[in-house]
């Protein structure tokens, strides 16, 4: 009774459970031992209480209700035995009872020890299956965030092709009538927005064909590195790789060359601090990027960056939330750690099988 009523009002108070079961363990021995002790049939139920606590508890209280009720019944036994009373009472036990309450002793501790086992070894399958299906739903939910984005942006990326071409013709016009105005600013950003435009192009003929490239470190580098001197020049990185690293090579489409990119845009967006340190190594045929800025304070929703979209008058972290998903799909990991006011951005990507150019 105690452990129901525990169990509604104080599931969450692990010691209140205890202690409730531990109660209602105590008055189940003690009425068992007044209506025939240890030859009472109904002395299982106390196995009720071990399938109850591995299921409200963790493994280290369920193990404490376990030896609990099985110390109950090894109590009722030698208190048989040690307060044996004269013969003529009527409860003297005879080496034939004696040796049939052992074993039922012994089959009540087996059976227990066997229902504990296998009921922690179900609920833990359970919370498995419980863990994987909720990464399942998370990652399916944030794929219909990506593949909404990608119809946005590609819709917006073909409404703004003819535009950009007709901007283009009217400024190489303009440039033709105006030769000496200063031009620099607007033919830098229309300049931009070709670059991005043709490489979302490739980008796309890449993913839609299913066409994949090998490239080697620094080739991947030197095309990041690129394309940050045309969207962002203003971010500026100190670069650390050996000639080593630069041989390596590995396997990849055009979208993780800007998924990498806007990982160190993003470093350098949140660092106060104008150079941020881009650090990369391999290990075990393993490519490994550490991008590494100042950062002023950590947001709490930097926890999920880059799993899901975030609520913030920041931005939503949808870049982040594609790189993520862009070198999960090349079967690589990224993590983000923060210590001391120092951000590490993390990637770790598997190089090919030959991985070594020239």
């Amino acid at each position: 009774m105690l452990t129901l009523l525990a169990t509604i009002y104080g599931r969450e108070n692990t010691l209140l459970l205890v202690l409730a079961m531990l109660i209602d363990i105590s008055i189940a021995n003690v009425v068992i031992a007044f209506t025939g002790g240890i030859s009472n049939p109904f002395s299982t139920i106390l196995l009720l209480f071990v399938v109850v606590a591995v299921l409200l508890l963790n493994w280290l209280p369920a193990l404490i209700i376990l030896v609990a009720s099985i110390s109950g019944q090894i109590a009722q036994l030698w208190g048989h035995q040690w307060l044996s009373v004269a013969d003529h009472s009527g409860h003297a036990m005879g080496p034939e009872f004696t040796a049939h309450a052992q074993g039922m002793v012994i089959s009540f501790v087996i059976a227990a020890m066997i229902i504990w086992v296998s009921s922690l070894w179900l609920k833990q399958r359970w919370q498995r299956s419980q863990q994987v299906a909720q990464a399942l739903r998370e990652r399916q939910l944030r794929d219909e965030q990506l593949l909404t984005i990608g119809s946005a942006a590609a819709q917006l990326a073909h409404d703004l092709a003819t535009p950009i071409q007709t901007m283009q013709l009217l400024h190489e016009e303009l440039i033709e009538q105006a030769p000496y105005a200063d031009w620099q600013t607007l033919d830098t950003e229309l300049t931009k927005i070709g670059h991005s435009l043709a490489q979302w192009r490739q980008t796309a003929d890449d993913v839609r064909s299913g066409r994949r490239h090998r490239l080697s470190v620094e080739q991947l580098s030197q095309q990041i590195r690129q394309l940050l001197r045309v969207v962002s020049p203003q971010t500026l990185a100190q670069w650390q790789l050996d000639n080593a690293t630069l041989k390596q090579s590995l396997v990849c489409d055009r979208t993780l060359i800007p998924a990498i990119a806007n990982l160190i845009i993003n470093a350098h967006e949140a660092s106060p601090e104008r150079e941020i340190d881009v650090k990369i190594t391999t290990k075990n045929n393993f490519l490994y990027w550490h991008i590494t800025n100042q950062t002023q304070h950590v947001d709490s929703l930097a926890n999920n960056l880059g799993f899901s979209l975030q609520k913030s008058d920041k931005g939503s972290g949808a870049g982040a939330v594609i790189s993520h998903a862009t070198i999960e799909r090349h079967h690589g990991q990224v993590s983000w750690n923060w210590h001391n006011g120092i951000a590490i951005t993390k990637i770790r990507l598997p190089l090919s099988p030959a991985n070594n150019i020239g």
